[in-house]
């Protein structure tokens, strides 16, 4: 029995820290890039730059299905951007906030402080940038 434990033990870490590779790799060669191309979208679109963020160590527990998320909401703005920053008002609105961060939360939300929004995930569902344009526009 102790056997079968110890053996158990072993291949359970084994397989954590394999998933952690794929889910670092992914956000090296995936997230980071769809997030690189929406701050360098956003800011040909709307004059301004937005530094966007998230928590690496809490992404490389989400396992992959969930990190597609990320991407999800950076390929959101790069998308939108174009079509919302037509005119000087609405360059103005985009440019309220400064840093989007990406986030994971129980429940979809979308936190707007100061010059910061947030965009919380389930790792499924996403807040887009239609929607925090929307806040900001109130």
């Amino acid at each position: 029995m102790f056997r079968f434990s110890l053996i158990a033990l072993i291949a359970a870490s084994a397989w954590g820290a394999h998933a952690g590779k794929l889910e670092r790799n992914h956000l090296k060669n995936v997230v980071d890039p769809a997030i690189e191309k929406a701050k360098k979208d956003f800011a040909t679109a709307c004059g301004c730059n937005w530094s966007i963020s998230f928590d690496r160590a809490v992404a490389e527990k989400q396992g992959l299905d969930k990190l597609s998320a990320l991407v999800n909401m950076a390929e959101k703005i790069s998308e939108e951007a174009p079509g919302y920053c037509d005119d000087a008002d609405s360059k103005k609105t985009a440019c309220k906030v400064s840093k989007i961060i990406f986030a994971y939360g129980p429940e979809l939300a979308l936190r707007v402080e100061k010059d910061t929004a947030t965009f919380v995930t389930d790792g499924g569902a996403i807040k887009t940038f239609d929607m925090l344009m929307t806040e900001l526009d109130k």
